[in-house]
């Protein structure tokens, strides 16, 4: 009796193995087959995740293409952008009436030193682009404070589709850099909009504390370095978001606070927008005098930035009709 209860013990085991060990295997094979989805190569939308890796894959095409598809809105949140070719990309997105919002960490301003980071940076702010730098530097330079920096590197287009991954948009993140120049990187591009909605919150989280970061540098600004915040700022973001992070956070400070916040909006107003770098070197470049530039600067402060472009041609033409023998 005692050899059969054990017998039974031991068939009993064998079964329970030979079953676990079968569900096992299913389980794998299903796996791989699921993976095969995860393709490399893949159109944006081929698949419900497209995975890439750099140097091995286009990278860089890949989010030119991505960005492509937007037709409402595109959120960029990334800690470094200097590849030219994204720049481009979003400005012409936004040429062509797409909501373009980004967000970048302040290190880009002090870590390149073969690309001038203004340069690249006033390009949005210089086509209205809704454009923010996370001041992670300024806290920790002027205001002795420590705070993390804005790491993040993703992308959600129309609250649909989401890149995300390892890769700062620059050439050698995405894998458009010379020989071996280029990182190792991995990206993740998912199509879903219960996902992409959580990403668009957290780009909101995001720039609610931008927003909070930048009244508390305003509050705190001393009166005789008001002109040099302000200057400082507005490098780094539109007059529209300066605005909007008075009016959010108006309610957060005492009397002194909303002094110091009055008096550095005060001369805000005051203040006419410039002519663009690029229209200031267009002038330049045709050897027009500083004062012919100023005055152009005094006009087209009060246009749009289309007119203001305009203007500046109509001068030229101008000017070089002068100068004909």
């Amino acid at each position: 009796m005692k050899n059969l209860k054990y017998l039974k013990y031991v068939l009993s085991l064998s079964l329970l193995i030979c079953v676990g060990y079968f569900y096992a295997m299913k389980r794998g094979h299903d796996e791989m087959s699921s993976s095969s989805s995860f393709s490399s190569s893949s159109a944006v939308v081929a698949s419900p995740v497209d995975v890439y890796f750099v140097p091995k894959d286009q990278v860089g095409q890949q989010l030119i293409s991505f960005l492509e598809q937007a037709n409402n809105q595109i959120l960029v949140a990334v800690y470094w952008v200097t590849d030219q070719s994204i720049i481009d990309k979003l400005i012409d997105k936004k040429k062509r009436g797409i909501d373009v919002q980004i967000i970048i960490d302040e290190s880009t301003y002090t870590t390149f030193r073969y690309v001038d980071p203004f340069a690249h940076m006033n390009q949005f702010l210089d086509r209205y682009i809704d454009f923010m730098v996370y001041p992670s530097q300024h806290f920790k330079e002027k205001m002795s404070e420590r705070i993390g920096s804005m790491h993040d590197k993703f992308v959600v287009i129309d609250n649909a589709h989401v890149f995300t991954g390892s890769a700062n948009f620059t050439q050698a993140g995405l894998g458009g850099a010379q020989g071996d120049s280029n990182n190792y990187e991995n990206v993740v591009v998912m199509h879903s909009a219960i996902i992409a909605q959580g990403y668009a919150r957290e780009f909101q989280v995001i720039k609610n504390k931008v927003f909070d970061l930048y009244i508390t540098t305003i509050a705190r600004t001393e009166w005789g370095n008001i002109a040099a915040g302000l200057q400082n700022l507005l490098q780094k973001s539109s007059r529209m978001n300066l605005l909007q992070a008075r009016n959010d956070m108006w309610d957060q400070f005492n009397q002194i606070g909303r002094d110091g916040i009055q008096r550095f909006f005060e001369l805000l107003h005051s203040q006419r927008r410039l002519l663009t770098q690029s229209q200031r070197d267009l002038l330049i470049s045709n050897k027009l005098p500083e004062s012919v530039i100023q005055e152009v600067e005094k006009q087209a402060s009060e246009m749009s930035l289309e007119d203001a472009d305009a203007f500046v041609e109509r001068v030229i033409r101008g000017h070089q009709f002068l100068q004909t023998p």
